[in-house]
């Protein structure tokens, strides 16, 4: 019992209840701070399989890594090396893309059942390996047609009858870590324009369809937009307020989140799958999370 409490006390996993690999490398670095900021492959994005089963890592030159989050195994490494900025499994869970130093990849998965066993390995299979200078900070799928899709100084998608990437030359996109959030129709995106500005772009016809804020004054600019998977919310970061949540279709109606960091603090802000809650990760690893269900129901009460 006093190994247990030891243990506890210093942050280390106790033995009477096993934690798993994630937790136990966070604890981690939680308790050592000065060599998880000098280490070789810290995360710098995870992506969560459609089915829940697997999670996609990327890192400073750590590559890309898949791993079996019940066996806690490492499956697959699609990428040796790297820095890599963003990992995405597509929405039908077939593909995965990563974006980060030098280029953005993008692989199939396939899960081969075992001869004479119930389990599945997974065979990841590479499908274009666009390396190309400078460093690609987002990338996603598009929903319904699982479209790869990047940013560079516009809009960019991989066509994989060509095998060439196609560019969307009238979508502009500011240089941001989270740059644009596909509607649900998998054709429409809020992007963050070259001028700061949030507008809802088409990009099958690339035009504009309509701006939904503009950046006045220049100093309050769009600096990041994450849209919920019903298409009605986009929480918007900005340039020096923090974070705001804003009605799509009529953009009036909009708040800031109650005690939401400054922008200087913010990394990472995620919809839950339900669309119910946003989480908010900051510098300081501080994590926020709201449940934006209530406030639709309190706006909904007062007509709005």
């Amino acid at each position: 019992m006093a190994d247990e409490l030891r243990r506890y006390l210093a942050g280390d996993p106790i033995v009477a209840r096993p934690i798993s690999w994630l937790e136990r490398r966070w604890r981690w670095c939680l308790n050592h701070r000065a060599a998880a900021g000098q280490a070789a492959e810290p995360f710098q994005s995870v992506d969560f399989h459609p089915s829940g089963q697997w999670i996609a890592i990327g890192g400073w030159g750590g590559g890309v890594e898949v791993w079996d989050l019940k066996k806690r195994q490492l499956l697959a490494r699609p990428r040796e090396t790297g820095n890599i900025w963003r990992v995405s499994f597509s929405e039908d869970g077939k593909k995965l893309g990563a974006a980060g130093e030098g280029g953005v990849w993008l692989w199939n998965l396939v899960a081969e059942q075992k001869v004479d066993s119930a389990e599945a390995s997974l065979k990841v299979q590479e499908v274009a390996n666009l390396e190309m200078p400078g460093v690609y900070f987002y990338c996603t799928f598009a929903p319904k047609t699982n479209e790869f899709t990047w940013c560079s100084h516009c809009v960019t998608q991989y066509d994989e009858i060509s095998h060439l990437p196609r560019e969307v030359p009238q979508a502009k996109v500011a240089p941001e870590v989270s740059p644009l959030g596909f509607l649900p129709n998998g054709t429409h995106v809020l992007l963050v324009s070259s001028e700061g500005n949030l507008q809802l772009h088409d990009i099958k016809a690339d035009r504009v369809i309509r701006d939904v804020l503009r950046s006045d004054p220049p100093d309050l600019r769009v600096s990041g937009v994450n849209v919920s998977r019903s298409g009605e919310w986009a929480a918007v970061k900005w340039k020096r307020v923090g974070l705001s949540l804003i009605n799509i279709d009529q953009p009036k109606i909009n708040f800031d989140l109650p005690n939401s960091p400054t922008n200087s603090g913010v990394w990472f802000w995620q919809w839950s799958p339900d669309g119910k809650c946003l989480a908010l990760a900051c510098a300081d690893g501080k994590i926020y999370v709201w449940n934006i269900a209530k406030v639709s129901e309190q706006l909904s009460s007062i007509g709005l």
